[in-house]
């Protein structure tokens, strides 16, 4: 590996700042990138969305939903899959045409990267194929975050309705983590100036890049944005205009958490269970009714609670703003009822949930022994 004279720009997202969007931008004008010099590599993960970062950093002991997945799949260890990405990585970077820039796009070290070690071990990995180092992060106010956030996490399996502002529902995204490792998302999702100190503080000072979304992207959106950064005219880049990851609607949300306390999205060798994904269609396609609400005043009282880090960021990078984020909160109703779901909903509930407490699917042994031998004890199925 060389990085002499050139440059790598990790996009971390935040999540739910229009990341999917930016990864199929950048997808679609793969052949154009290479010609100015920008690579966006293929072999870091599920094509566009670099997810094996997250496995390469995350700490031995611990396992969340991706990472379980990625090495069932793989039949490896973490220190085989750790030497096995390195040299993808590099036979890739290696052929063909020269670049100057690398692009890397994963949400996932916002939500999952959060410890210094594990941090520092990407610094590692990066800093193999470049001198220089730019982590790319966009900001999004937090109750829009949370709002938005929620519908992800119930198709990944979370099955609560009746808290969006929870202080732990990354947690459900673990399967297995050391008694040690605290998930507090009011720390680690939502405080920005933590995100960006605790990046900053292994790689460097003056590495982190700050945009608002959307308030950054002005006419054109992300493409554009993206495309200015890494020097292209934007008019030369092929975008789509369809929407990704649509909302779901308050119904399906309060059908597929009970669906999900009943079956479950990942099996206990860390294999994605398939047909579980198949249900969430056919609740989402049932209940294509209108988006989850939040009262205005929990919105208000929940983006307060992160006054005081905003101010630091809009002092740091944003100062010609009297404030980081818009502070009005009118999209949102005065009051909100779901009460009667319960009652409304119950035939519907009652159904899906016993067609998700029936679909437990076969465990592929070959699976089981790797998990067994990455928690070194054994496993009943």
């Amino acid at each position: 590996m060389n990085g002499s004279d050139k440059k790598i720009i990790l996009h971390m997202g935040l999540e739910k700042t229009g990341s999917t969007a930016v990864q199929h931008v950048l997808d679609r004008n793969r052949l154009l990138l290479r010609e100015f010099g920008i690579r966006f590599p293929e072999t870091a993960g599920s094509h566009i969305n670099h997810t094996y970062l997250s496995v390469y950093a995350q700490d031995d002991d611990v396992f969340d939903n991706i990472k379980a997945h990625v090495l069932c799949a793989l039949d490896m260890n973490i220190g085989e899959f750790r030497n096995w990405f390195e040299a993808q990585l590099e036979a890739e970077l290696a052929e063909g045409k020269q670049w100057n820039t690398g692009v890397l796009s994963t949400e996932l070290i916002h939500s999952r990267i959060t410890r210094p070690a594990e941090i520092d071990r990407l610094r590692g990995l990066l800093s193999g194929f470049a001198d220089a180092i730019q982590i790319l992060v966009f900001l999004r106010r937090q109750d829009e975050l949370a709002l938005s956030r929620y519908s992800t996490a119930i198709r990944a399996g979370y099955d609560r309705f009746d808290d969006v502002f929870a202080n732990n529902i990354s947690a459900h995204a673990f399967y297995h983590i050391p008694p040690d490792r605290v998930i507090d998302d009011y720390r680690d999702y939502y405080d920005y100036r933590n995100i960006i100190e605790r990046m900053s503080a292994v790689f460097g000072q003056d590495t982190v890049k700050v945009a608002l979304y959307p308030d950054s992207f002005g006419q054109g959106g992300l493409a554009r944005y993206f495309g200015s950064g890494l020097g292209i005219d934007p008019d030369l880049l092929q975008h789509g205009d369809a929407k990704l990851n649509n909302a779901m609607s308050a119904e399906a949300q309060f059908v597929m958490a009970s669906a999900n306390s009943n079956g479950k999205m990942w099996k206990k060798n860390g294999e994605r269970n398939l047909e579980m994904k198949d249900l969430h269609r056919d609740i989402e396609a049932a209940f294509p009714g209108l988006p989850r609400q939040v009262r205005r005043d929990d919105a208000r009282s929940f983006t307060k609670r992160f006054d005081d880090s905003n101010e630091w960021v809009r002092a740091r990078f944003f100062p010609e703003r009297r404030s980081l984020f818009s502070t009005g909160y009118d999209q949102y109703p005065e009051d909100v009822d779901y009460a009667s779901f319960g009652s409304r909903l119950a035939s519907e509930t009652a159904s899906f949930s016993e067609r998700a407490a029936r679909l437990t699917g076969a465990t592929s042994p070959l699976h089981l022994r790797v998990i067994e031998r990455l928690l070194g004890k054994p496993l009943r199925v």
